[in-house]
């Protein structure tokens, strides 16, 4: 699917919305 997949394995990327993710920033 997508590539910017966060390590959790939450696909917050394909929703196009930006957010924190294990404390990183995950925006397309």
């Amino acid at each position: 699917m997508s590539e910017r997949t966060p390590k959790d394995g939450s696909l917050h990327v394909e929703r196009g919305e930006q957010g924190t993710r294990n404390g990183r920033l995950v925006d397309l």
